[in-house]
């Protein structure tokens, strides 16, 4: 998919943030769960299906890990991360 974002790491937030309006808009009634990963991440699906598997799909969900620094808070999911 093509996205109107420059590149460069100091715009992965913003490529993340217009890949998921993108899924959003196209895609949001077709599927279940929608996975966001990089190149360094393993999955291994099995788990991952068992670890969904009681989780209400009609409700949001977001899976990372909780950073906070002084008063902000922020989600990271980096390889090997998972908090719910």
């Amino acid at each position: 998919m093509k996205l109107d974002v420059p590149e460069g790491y100091s715009y992965l937030w913003g490529k993340t943030k217009k890949a998921v309006e993108y899924i959003y808009e196209k895609y949001v009634d077709d599927y279940d769960w929608f996975f966001k990963a990089d190149d360094d991440t393993y999955v291994i699906m099995e788990n991952l299906k068992n670890l969904l598997k009681d989780y209400d799909t009609d409700e949001g969900h977001y899976f990372g890990c909780n950073f906070k620094l002084a008063s902000v808070s922020y989600m990271s999911g980096g390889a090997g991360e998972l908090g719910s």
